[in-house]
């Protein structure tokens, strides 16, 4: 009898069934029991599972070194070049050198490609970064300027990192002065962005009170809050986009903007400008003292005073087509100026000697700036690529320093 139950149990353990009779219940594979041979008896063993050998894309191979990891861009296993290439974006900017160096001496298409795109990607973050928060970056990409060892192709994405930089941050920011003493460096010392490197020292960057870029949102990077996505505006492929629909409030509020001297430097491509949606921009939420809209004709007009001032100016706007302009208001001097950099159009308007603005006669603030209309129901209608704010009417120079560094960063 004890024979034939130890040939049964031998059996059971061969086919990986249950054996309920022997007390033991869901025994699914043979390798997680075994018999207790003084009772005969399946008796269950709790194993711990086997690791596998495999690199998490997650951490850092502290014994895989770069050259390693560099040539495992190009091995057969898919997944571990995936992995290889996790890891030497996480290694970050200052891998570059070593990773262009490698991209240009290597013989192998895959590592060449993986490795551009592994570039790319770390000064992606680093742009992100710049975006997102205050930071050390210039140290990094004074270094990248220096070294022989980089590609002018990445030297020029890291220039252009250094512009958008100096232009985002204001002159009270941390990193003001390290900035601003770099971009003075590279103007004497480095003839490829010499040129460049001194446009940039003549920007007016100490009075931007809004500076909005729209990179998946309606961020202020002068610190105070800005645009929503609600009430008909998106964020979307780095631009704002209205969908022209009247209703709800959205708006920017500009706390230390001086109603008599300002400018409103902006990029936009209207979808539609006929009959409500030939508005652009507007502030003032309650006086609409300030416009900018396009006329029957197809104009840029200036409107002051909720519309009962309007001058009509002789640059024409195009739905469908990009236009980058700044206005400049003097109000105490009664002088606007108006430059579009798309075949450098200008226009002065000399606003009469007794005028003056309502708003500042019923002593109201009124400071919100919104692409709606709210007295008459006029609505933007299209994309919106920059928008900023200065605390100054900028001179025809500056007007043109600043839609240049807004075309080059769009």
């Amino acid at each position: 009898m004890i024979q034939v139950r130890s040939m049964l149990v031998v059996l059971v353990m061969f086919l990986g069934f249950s054996c309920n009779d022997s007390g033991i219940n869901d025994v699914k594979h043979n390798k997680n029991v075994e018999v207790d041979h003084q009772t005969n008896e399946f008796v269950k063993i709790e194993r711990e599972p086997v690791k596998k050998n495999k690199v998490d894309p997650s951490t850092n191979n502290a014994e895989t070194t770069i050259e390693q990891l560099i040539k495992q861009l190009d091995d057969d296993d898919f997944e571990k070049r995936e992995e290889a290439t996790a890891i030497l974006i996480r290694k970050g900017i200052g891998s570059i050198p070593t990773y262009a160096s490698a991209e240009k001496n290597t013989d192998s298409p895959e590592i060449r490609i993986r490795l551009k795109k592994i570039i790319e990607n770390i000064l992606d973050v680093l742009e992100k970064e710049i975006l997102d928060k205050e930071n050390d970056s210039h140290v990094e990409i004074e270094k990248i300027i220096n070294n022989k060892n980089y590609s002018e192709l990445i030297k020029q994405r890291a220039f252009k990192i250094l512009e958008f930089l100096y232009v985002l941050r204001s002159a009270t920011n941390s990193q003001s002065d390290s900035i601003r003493t770099l971009v003075n460096k590279i103007a004497d010392s480095t003839k490829q962005y010499s040129s460049r490197a001194k446009l940039l020292l003549k920007y007016p960057n100490k009075k931007i009170l809004g500076n909005f870029v729209f990179d998946k949102n309606g961020k202020n990077f002068q610190g105070k809050a800005g645009f929503k996505a609600k009430n008909g505006i998106s964020f979307k492929n780095g631009c704002l986009v209205s969908d022209g629909k009247y209703g709800g409030r959205n708006a920017f509020y500009c706390s230390e903007m001086n109603h008599k001297k300002f400018s409103v430097a902006l990029r936009f491509n209207p979808k539609s400008i006929e009959k409500d949606k030939t508005n652009i921009i507007v502030c003032g939420y309650s006086y609409r003292w300030f416009g900018l809209s396009v006329s029957e004709r197809g104009f840029l007009t200036v409107t002051l005073n909720n519309q009962d001032d309007k001058y009509e100016t002789d640059i024409v706007i195009k739905k469908g087509e990009w236009s980058s302009l700044v206005c400049s208001v003097d109000v105490e001097g009664k002088t606007i100026d108006v430059y579009k950099s798309e075949g450098e159009k200008s226009y002065k308007i000399d606003l009469p000697s007794d005028f003056s603005l309502r708003v500042l006669q019923d002593k109201r603030d009124d400071r919100e700036w919104t692409f709606q209309n709210y007295s008459n129901g006029n609505v933007f209608h299209g994309k919106v690529d920059d928008l900023q704010i200065h605390d100054k009417n900028l001179s025809r120079s500056e007007m043109k320093i600043v839609l240049k560094f807004m075309e080059s960063n769009g």
